[in-house]
């Protein structure tokens, strides 16, 4: 944050978030937060995951980010096969596969997805920065191919056929 402090105390010797205390007023953030996003047409309870994973890569929380883009996967998993709800991520992984709603290579993401959502999870090290990042980046892919281009095919599907 940009700020001038109206007591002359520096910002390094204050403690809390300095855009709440009163004798600090702050004019600008730097960098500035920018929105979490999540792909199109995916669910309420997935989405919140989502977002919550992007949020705590903002936050430099990397166990945080990884466990819930695997949240993020399970209900995924659940919510495309309900009839497999009751099995364990990698076999519901494995009959999206079969059932061809999930490609070859995005079996294989959704897999090293799960994996670094359990490192995260389970794993006294936890994740790295990159580990977390790029688990964030396999969700996104996954969300898109098993939500928005479906429903981006179906709207296209329509509008052809109502002549738009």
């Amino acid at each position: 944050a940009v700020a001038i402090m109206l007591n002359g105390s520096m910002p390094s010797r204050m403690e809390g978030n300095l855009a709440r205390l009163r004798e600090v007023n702050c004019f600008d953030f730097f960098p500035a937060d920018r929105p979490s996003s999540v792909p199109e047409h995916v669910p309420e309870a997935i989405a919140r995951a989502f977002i919550q994973a992007e949020d705590a890569i903002k936050r430099q929380h990397w166990e945080a980010a990884g466990a819930m883009d695997r949240r993020a996967l399970e209900i995924s998993t659940k919510e495309m096969a309900p009839e497999h709800a009751g099995l364990s991520l990698y076999k519901r992984i494995e009959k999206l596969a079969e059932a061809g709603k999930l490609t070859p290579s995005l079996k294989e993401w959704a897999h090293d997805l799960r994996i670094v959502g359990n490192g995260a999870l389970h794993e006294i090290d936890g994740l790295t920065e990159d580990e977390a990042k790029q688990a964030h980046e396999l969700a996104r892919f996954v969300l898109t191919y098993l939500y928005t281009l479906p429903a981006q095919v179906a709207e296209a599907r329509r509008a052809r056929e109502s002549g738009d």
